[in-house]
């Protein structure tokens, strides 16, 4: 995590949205609006509305490694 960085962009955020922090894929969109999507809801808001806690810098995801020859 990148907690320095709160200028929000196109990527990948943490974001708090009414006092509930998750990620979030983040697009621009015209008219100073943002798309968020997370786990497949997808939600479009003023930048105004959300509070950018910092930029995603890796993502580790768990699952099995099938290594299977």
């Amino acid at each position: 995590m990148d907690f320095e960085q709160k200028s929000l962009g196109n990527g990948r955020w943490l974001i708090d949205i009414d006092s509930s922090h998750d990620v979030y894929n983040v697009v621009c969109v015209p008219g100073n609006n943002i798309q968020l999507n997370n786990k497949g809801t997808d939600i479009q808001c003023k930048v105004t509305d959300v509070v950018c806690i910092g930029l995603v810098r890796k993502t580790m995801c768990s699952g099995t490694l099938n290594l299977a020859t």
